[in-house]
């Protein structure tokens, strides 16, 4: 039997991590995708495009984790062309900041550079520096590049380091420096756009360099120059006065779109996420069906269902049945966490770490506590992790808010799936539909007696045919009687109901279920 119930656990444990290697590498059309530029790509040799995020604030780890990840990437993939900081960030550390803006602008002047905010995101205060000392700025819907307007005010030494920084990128890659400046400090003079006949495109110019144009270059001015900044006035850009002050050279509101824009014809297997490595692009159905799964309703319908699978299965060892569906809940579960960029693979193996914990604890080395305490913390840290999205992908929460979130998600799966069970034993076993065709059975929840116990228990029911009671309950059928000796007994009546207060005989007692007749109907038959 010990021998037994080891190969039951371990083909438990066995089966764990294969339905969650399964599903996690067996879904390969998730990721199909029909690619127009195919043809393109054949005829030329395809680039590569690296993504390296910039979120939060802009301080020296940061920084040199960024370096660092990127270096990375780079070695790995040493013929990529395009490197694209995806930049969500309300400043930091002044040199921090300077730091990484020399990388970009010296270190990697062999690679085209490209600055992308996204939509709803920022790049404010010293995050600016890194956004133009790219080649390109990108600007997605809603998004807002310049001061930080929430900010009080800085020490007057670091405003001017940074107005000077500002001001020099701005003139090498060629873009107003007047307006750059206006990012950083409050503009001095008011700011106009000045057209002139033998350019295509606007000049700005404070009041005073308007003023002191030469004879030639006002004899040359079109229209009436137009006020863009009044002066002592902060300047933040949205995404359409990025592109209207030539600030941004493209919109872009997603990652295939910047490609497209920049003219970068790579493919998802040359798209490579310096964090997390290739990025494979979902087919439209298939994001729907991800983002469905990563719902927070069915996050806690697949918990939920996982825990009331395991619970069951423990109970009922060897029914294997709750047990597989609880496995195909946490692997849909996962599955769907790892395509939505919630869930890696490192939660993946804490999961299935915790279950080993588990299974130990009850099947091979009982009584402990410590194995499944253990797994059971490792299986909960895991399934909240799963649900927490990376920091670059929080949208209006905080990091904290989203785990808030998560441990309530488990919590009320959990609690919910527990009550579901508690439910199930009570009532299952007593349902007539079920009970009476033999479908459930007390002995079926409450669980399969072991051979050391099945002569106690056969034993005891037959201890119980002929003794007798008073009804304690009205039979109809089922209902309760007490016996002679004090104890009570779930029984079910023979024929007809029995009213409460009737004297009773147990005439036979099968599987768990003892019926009961009328005292005289037992004794005449």
């Amino acid at each position: 039997m010990l021998r037994l119930r080891k190969t039951e656990a371990l083909s438990a444990l066995g089966g764990s991590a294969a339905a969650v290697l399964y599903f996690y590498l067996g879904t390969p059309w998730l990721l199909s995708q029909a690619d127009p530029l195919e043809d393109g790509r054949k005829a030329q040799k395809e680039p590569k495009i690296l993504f390296c995020k910039l979120q939060g604030r802009v301080d020296s780890a940061l920084v040199e984790n960024r370096k660092h990840v990127l270096e990375e990437g780079l070695r790995a993939n040493p013929d990529a062309t395009f490197i694209v900081f995806e930049i969500d960030s309300t400043g930091g550390e002044l040199e921090a900041a300077h730091d990484l803006a020399e990388y970009i602008f010296r270190e990697l002047r062999s690679y085209r550079t490209v600055a992308w905010v996204p939509p709803d995101k920022l790049a404010l205060a010293e995050a600016v520096l890194p956004v133009l000392a790219a080649n390109e700025i990108v600007m997605g819907k809603d998004s807002k590049l310049g001061a930080d307007l929430t900010r009080k005010g800085s020490r007057e030494e670091e405003t001017a380091k940074l107005r000077e920084w500002v001001g020099t990128y701005a003139l090498q890659r060629g873009k107003s420096t007047a307006l750059a400046e206006a990012m950083v400090a409050p503009s001095k003079e008011e700011i106009f756009a000045v057209a002139f006949a033998d350019k295509e495109k606007d000049e700005f110019l404070t009041r005073r360099d308007r003023d002191n144009l030469s004879f030639e270059r006002k004899g040359k001015l079109k229209g009436e120059p137009r006020l863009v900044l009044k002066a002592g006035e902060l300047l933040v850009m949205s995404n359409a006065e990025a592109t209207k002050y030539r600030f941004s050279s493209h919109a872009a509101n997603d990652r295939e779109t910047l490609k497209t824009e920049i003219g970068c014809i790579a493919g998802p297997e040359n798209t490579i996420d310096v964090d997390s490595g290739v990025n494979r692009k979902l087919s439209v159905q298939a994001r729907r069906t991800v983002d469905l799964l990563n719902h927070p309703v069915v996050r806690f319908l697949l918990l939920l269902v996982g825990c009331l699978g395991v619970l069951v299965e423990l109970k009922a060892f060897g029914t294997v049945v709750p047990g597989t569906i609880a496995l195909a809940s946490f692997a849909v579960f996962y599955v769907a966490g790892s395509l939505g960029g919630t869930a890696s693979s490192w939660e993946i193996l804490l999961f299935v770490l915790g279950l080993a914990l588990i299974t130990v604890e009850f099947f091979l080395l009982p009584g402990i506590a410590l194995f499944a305490v253990s797994g059971a913390a490792l299986c909960g840290i895991s399934l909240v992790l799963a649900m927490v999205p990376p920091s670059a992908d929080l949208r209006s929460q905080t990091l904290s808010e989203a785990i808030e979130d998560a441990i309530a998600t488990l919590a009320f799966g959990f609690g919910a799936g527990t009550l579901c069970f508690l439910f199930l034993l009570r009532w299952l076993p007593h349902n007539p539909i079920f009970a009476r065709r033999g479908l459930v059975t007390t002995a079926a929840i409450v669980g399969v007696p072991t051979a050391d116990t099945a002569l106690a228990a056969q034993a005891a029911a037959n201890d119980l045919v002929d003794r007798k009671g008073t009804a304690a309950t009205t039979l109809r059928p089922s209902g309760r009687v007490e016996m002679d000796d004090g104890r009570l007994l779930d029984v079910v009546a023979e024929g007809e109901f029995i009213e409460k207060g009737t004297r009773v005989r147990v005439i036979r007692s099968e599987a768990g279920i003892n019926v009961v007749a009328r005292l005289e109907e037992a004794t005449e038959g």
